[in-house]
C-alpha cells in the first residue's frame, strides 16, 4: 500500500481537525496518539475505511500530542509519518523528529503469572505502556495446542478451563504464553510458564519440580481476625475452627475452591474480618474472575464495579441480568466511548450500548462508523489528570487501584 499523507489544522484551543489520503482504499483506518510527558499515554481509535478526514474537540491547549494514521487492508498496513501537535491557536502541527513507524510503541506484556488448580488455569499479567489491538493468550500441553484467546487490551487476567471451551487434563504439563498484536505485528511477551492443574491441596505439591517465580496458589483463610496483642493466645488449648451454615446449623466445608454447606449447598465468602457472608445476600454477588470467589465492590461515585482482590472491572451488559466480564462480552467494546462500553446487536448491526454508534466488522475487528466524524476529547483528559483512568491501545479505561 502506498504511504499515508496525514495534514494536521489547530483550528483552535483543544480543537484539531485531521485530514488524509490513502490509495489503494483501505478497509480501516487507526488513529495513533501519543500524549508525551514525563509519562507517556497511548490511546488509538479503530475507525471505518472510507473515512477521509477526523476532528478531536477539548484536547489540553497545554499538552503535547504526537498523531499518526495507519491505513489496513487484511495483512498490509500502510502508516503516515507523525506529527507533533500542540493544539493551541496560532500553532501549527509539526513533523515529528522522535518517531518513525510505530514498532517501537508497540505494547509487551512484562509479567506473567499463572494460578493452576484442577481443571482450570488462571494467567494474571501485565503490559507496558504502548499500542496494542489485541493480547493473545496460547495454552499447549506438550506439542499440542490447547486453546488460543484473543483479548482486548484491558484485559488483565484470564480463566481457561472448559467454560472457554479448553479441555484441562489434571496431572499433565501446560504451558501458557502471552504476546500482543497491533496493526499485523506481533510482539513476544516473557517467557512461557509452564504448571501442572492438581486437586485442591495438592497444587503446590504437583508443581514443585517447576519455576516457582511465576506460579501463584489458590488459598482461603478460614482464620478468625488477627490478634494485635502477642500475649493474646490460647496456647494448647486454641480451639478448633468451626463454621456452620446461618440456615440448617450444619457444618459449612471447603471443597472445590468454595465455602459450601453439606446439607443445603449454601455458599459463604469471608470478608477478611473474620466474618462469612451468604453469597445469595451480597448486594453485587460475586466476581467471575477469581476462584476462590471474591466480592465485587462499587467505586465510590461510580457505577463501575470491580473485583476486591483481583481489581477487574465487571460491567452490566443492557437487557441481560448481572454482570460480564470485557473477555466474555460477544463483541467486545466500542470505540466512540471513554471509558468505553459494550458493543450489542441492533438488528442486523452492532452498536455502542450507550451512544448507538455503528460499528463495522473491519478485519476481524470492530471498528467506529462514525455518523459525525468529530469525537469530543473531554473526558480523555478529565479522567487522565484526575488520576481515574490510563491510556491504552484502544482507548481509555478506568484505571486499577
Amino acid at each position: 500500500m502506498s504511504r499515508v499523507a496525514l495534514r494536521a489544522d489547530v483550528l483552535g484551543d483543544g480543537h484539531l481537525s485531521l485530514a488524509w489520503d490513502a490509495h489503494p482504499n483501505p478497509s480501516r483506518h487507526t488513529l495513533l496518539i501519543q500524549r508525551t510527558g514525563s509519562v507517556p499515554a497511548y490511546t488509538s481509535i479503530g475507525l471505518d475505511g472510507s473515512l477521509r478526514r477526523y476532528e478531536i474537540l477539548s484536547l489540553s491547549r497545554h499538552q503535547r500530542y504526537l498523531v499518526c494514521m495507519l491505513a489496513s487492508r487484511g495483512k498490509k498496513t500502510a502508516c503516515s509519518d507523525w506529527l507533533s501537535v500542540t493544539p493551541r491557536a496560532g500553532l501549527a502541527a509539526l513533523p515529528s523528529e522522535e518517531l518513525r513507524g510505530f514498532e517501537s510503541r508497540i505494547a509487551r506484556v512484562d509479567r506473567l503469572h499463572v494460578m493452576p488448580q484442577e481443571r482450570r488455569l488462571t494467567a494474571f499479567w501485565h503490559c507496558s505502556p504502548g499500542f496494542a489491538d489485541k493480547v493473545a493468550v496460547e495454552l499447549m500441553r506438550g506439542r499440542r495446542l490447547l486453546g488460543r484467546l484473543m483479548l482486548e487490551p484491558e484485559v488483565k487476567s484470564v480463566a481457561l478451563d472448559a467454560s472457554r471451551g479448553i479441555a484441562i487434563e489434571p496431572g499433565k504439563r501446560h504451558t501458557i504464553k502471552l504476546f500482543t498484536l497491533f496493526a499485523g505485528t506481533a510482539v513476544q511477551g516473557p517467557p512461557p510458564v509452564v504448571c501442572t492443574p492438581a486437586p485442591q491441596g495438592h497444587e503446590r505439591e504437583a508443581n514443585r519440580e517447576h519455576p516457582q517465580a511465576h506460579l501463584i496458589y489458590p488459598t482461603l483463610s478460614l482464620a478468625p481476625e488477627l490478634r494485635i496483642f502477642e500475649d493474646e493466645s490460647y496456647g494448647d488449648d486454641e480451639p478448633e475452627l468451626e463454621i456452620r451454615c446461618a440456615h440448617c446449623r450444619a457444618e459449612v466445608h471447603w471443597q472445590d475452591y468454595r465455602l459450601l454447606c453439606s446439607r443445603c449447598g449454601a455458599e459463604f465468602i469471608p470478608n477478611g474480618r473474620g466474618e462469612y457472608l451468604e453469597c445469595s445476600r451480597l448486594r453485587f454477588g460475586t466476581c467471575q474472575c477469581c476462584l476462590p470467589r471474591k466480592i465485587l465492590v462499587q467505586k465510590a461515585g461510580s457505577s463501575s464495579l470491580v473485583c476486591a482482590h483481583s481489581g477487574k472491572e465487571h460491567i452490566r451488559m443492557p437487557g441481560r441480568g448481572g454482570y460480564s466480564l470485557i473477555e466474555d462480552l460477544p463483541y467486545g467494546l466500542c470505540q466512540c466511548c471513554r471509558p468505553r462500553q459494550p458493543l450489542v446487536r441492533s438488528g442486523e448491526t452492532i452498536r455502542c450500548s450507550r451512544s448507538g454508534e455503528l460499528h463495522e466488522n473491519q478485519d476481524g475487528q470492530y471498528v467506529w462508523a462514525p455518523s459525525q466524524p468529530v469525537f469530543d476529547a473531554s473526558a480523555i483528559d478529565e479522567l487522565l489528570d484526575a488520576g481515574l483512568a490510563e491510556i491504552c491501545s484502544t482507548g481509555v479505561s478506568r484505571r486499577r487501584n
